[in-house]
């Protein structure tokens, strides 16, 4: 129980669910049935990689086309603490279902202690809209934070605040002068490798520091992409743990993990679309340490705008001690 508890606070690294949503429903309704069959995320891939994957299923009622991405209005913490987040448009404030997903995670042995609840800057029409929003580095405690409509910085003040994060706030540009609308659209850190589109940043200095502090001294690589690259969702991946064991998920299956998984390697997920995007020498940055998973979901990209990384909301919170120990 101790080793459990205590791994749970190492960086990224050891995530020990991944929650990944199947409400395309909605979203692929107005497609023709092979562009429908094509936009199913399957999950089998990430569990056969030896991730474990647990699936919260959209409601019918009510309406939410882009409920495939769950990673915008939660997310959970090591101590116990699930974040609600304000959402931008009106359909997907209706997105946040606090009770049935730490109903769910509780099936699964995950221990919530508190729910903090940010949706309340909503009436003050100011968002921020989880993980896309904004990109946590694990291993410095930073915030990352792109400035658009999506993201306001008094919102992104009062979280940093309250998990203990240094938030870094800049202004993030496409090719066109277009702003950035969510910054994970533009970069993703893991533990040993960053993606990161640097050009996007519009302020030269804090793009070089940003750029410098990414890289650890060296201790982690970081893979600059370019404007193209990140228009092909390059900058949309994250890094997930594998799990030997998949703990209180017996009833989700790894669906055929071949023995010969390495755990002690993570998987970097990303679509195809993602993975041709990446220059074949960035590629083999990545794979130095991480195992790539990259299932074609084209249709959720083009239709629902989002990539592999809107599509897991990963899970941080403590196992309950009593079933750790059983």
């Amino acid at each position: 129980a101790a080793a459990a508890a205590a791994a749970l606070f190492a960086p990224l690294a050891l995530v020990r669910l991944v929650l990944a949503h199947a409400a395309l429903e909605r979203l692929v309704a107005r497609l023709d049935a092979a562009d429908a069959a094509q936009a199913h995320f399957d999950v089998r891939a990430l569990r056969a990689a030896g991730v474990s994957v647990v699936v919260l299923d959209d409601t019918p009622e009510p309406v939410k086309p882009d409920a495939v991405f769950p990673n915008n209005w939660f997310t959970t913490h090591a101590d116990g603490t699930v974040v609600l987040y304000p959402m931008m448009a009106p359909s997907r404030q209706r997105e946040r279902r606090p009770a049935d997903v730490t109903a769910l995670l509780a099936s699964r042995g995950f221990e919530t202690a508190a729910i903090v609840d940010l949706s309340h800057w909503e009436a003050r029409q100011k968002y921020l809209e989880g993980t896309g929003a904004f990109v946590v580095d694990r291993v410095r405690r930073v915030l990352y934070c792109c400035v658009s409509r999506r993201l306001d910085r008094d919102v992104a003040h009062a979280l940093a605040e309250r998990l203990g994060l240094t938030p870094v706030i800049f202004r993030g540009c496409d090719v066109n002068r277009v702003p950035v609308y969510h910054t994970n659209v533009m970069m993703s850190v893991g533990t040993t490798v960053a993606v990161v589109c640097a050009d996007a940043i519009v302020d030269r200095r804090l793009r070089q520091s940003i750029v410098r502090d990414l890289a650890l001294g060296g201790r982690r690589s970081v893979i600059a992409i370019t404007f193209e690259q990140m228009a092909h969702f390059a900058g949309n991946c994250i890094e997930l743990c594998r799990t030997p064991q998949a703990p209180y998920t017996s009833n989700v299956p790894l669906d055929g993990a071949a023995d010969a998984v390495n755990y002690s390697r993570n998987v970097m997920f990303m679509s195809a679309e993602a993975r041709r995007a990446f220059l074949p020498a960035q590629i083999a940055i990545i794979e130095r340490t991480c195992d790539i998973v990259a299932p074609d979901i084209a249709t959720i990209e083009a239709v629902g705008g989002g990539s592999a990384r809107c599509m897991v909301a990963e899970v941080f919170l403590p196992l309950d001690a009593q079933r750790d120990d059983e």
